[in-house]
């Protein structure tokens, strides 16, 4: 019962990690945007 709890817990931990990693490339889209948006605007 142990490994099946241990297995659950990295289960949550991995679909976790893939969520923390999504918002973290959503907000590397949005940086870019507006990085492009300021080179845009000052040329």
């Amino acid at each position: 019962p142990q490994h099946r709890q241990y297995y659950i817990a990295e289960t949550v931990f991995y679909r976790e990690c893939k969520i923390t990693k999504n918002k973290v490339m959503v907000f590397y889209n949005m940086v870019q945007i507006i990085f492009d948006f300021f080179i845009f605007f000052v040329n």
